[in-house]
């Protein structure tokens, strides 16, 4: 009893002096972030050289052509998104000691406005893959909607961003590895072997788009797990100011908060729009002047991630 009631209050003392300003946070960081990023590197390494081309998935065809869906709708959900991921740090690193309440105002803000363009981003692409795809993308209509359901709900990053607003860099960091290293890898090669599998029986679709299809369903399923964990660490942090998760869900925002999550928003959303915009052009420039783009796409891909692991920067 006495040992356990010590402990408790050691650990409180730590605590209490990690909320102290000082040079240990930054600090802190770089050493965990450190020791991250070689097992990330490593992981990387043995699941895109090995694992990947060899066992799961050796169509190249099916990166291109995930990349040409991403590419094509990059524009777009820049635009609709307006800036509010950044919204979501911002504020709530601002008012996370003297002002709780709008900090939970600034994240219910974000949880709706994008489930609401969330749904307006779906609908329209799957109206316009339905009815107005272009005859030389129609073999991508059902892997443009499929991956358009990424925007919706649109907000399960919400509580990893709430982590980093809050510095909990320890946590937020330990989210980004369980995704990274072990999450991600897991739910893709699930989804493209059965996918796969379903693919060959269906000799109309084959065992290429099917893994394709597993592929752009898996990308989407993992962050729902990984919502599900970054929730689960930032009840404790939330509890610590008065409130619950529940409490972020409840659509009850005040207008000075929708007018400077906006306009913050708006102002971050154009600094990379034009980048944005440039690239989209180069796509489809690109996309109706070069054959078996995707294949050339997907291969150049699977080389340059794995070149990329030896450049990694350290923090």
């Amino acid at each position: 009893m006495v040992a356990s009631r010590v402990g408790a209050g050691k650990k409180q003392d730590v605590e209490e002096k990690w909320e102290e300003i000082g040079f240990h946070k930054p600090l802190g960081q770089f050493w965990w972030n450190y020791l991250l990023t070689i097992i990330m590197a490593l992981a990387s390494l043995i699941f895109t050289s090995v694992l990947i081309p060899n066992f799961i998935l050796p169509f190249p065809e099916t990166f291109g052509y995930y990349s040409v869906a991403t590419a094509f709708f990059t524009l777009l959900f820049t635009i609709l998104n307006n800036g509010t991921s950044d919204v979501v740090t911002r504020y709530i690193s601002e008012h996370a000691v003297d002002n709780p309440r709008k900090t939970l105002e600034y994240i219910r803000f974000f949880i709706w406005f994008q489930m609401i363009t969330g749904l307006v981003q779906v609908t329209g692409i799957a109206l316009f893959s339905l009815y107005l795809m272009p005859d030389n993308l129609s073999y991508m209509k059902w892997v443009f909607i499929i991956y358009s359901t990424i925007q919706f709900p649109g907000m399960l990053t919400v509580y990893q961003g709430c982590l980093n607003g809050f510095q909990r860099f320890d946590k937020s960091n330990m989210l980004q590895i369980f995704q990274t290293a072990l999450i991600q890898p897991l739910v893709l090669i699930g989804c493209v072997l059965v996918f796969k599998n379903l693919g060959a029986m269906y000799p109309g679709y084959g065992e290429m788009m099917g893994s394709l299809i597993g592929y752009v369903i898996g990308n989407y399923l993992d962050d729902f797990i990984t919502f599900s964990i970054s929730a689960k660490m930032f009840a404790p942090v939330l509890k610590k100011i008065g409130y619950s998760l529940r409490d972020t869900l409840i659509p009850r925002v005040s207008m000075d908060v929708v007018k400077n999550a906006l306009f913050f928003g708006t102002k971050m959303m154009v600094t990379g729009m034009l980048y944005q915009l440039v690239h989209f052009f180069v796509n489809i420039m690109i996309i109706n002047w070069v054959p078996q783009y995707g294949t050339i796409l997907g291969i150049y891909g699977i080389a340059k991630s794995i070149c990329d692991i030896t450049l990694m920067q350290l923090p």
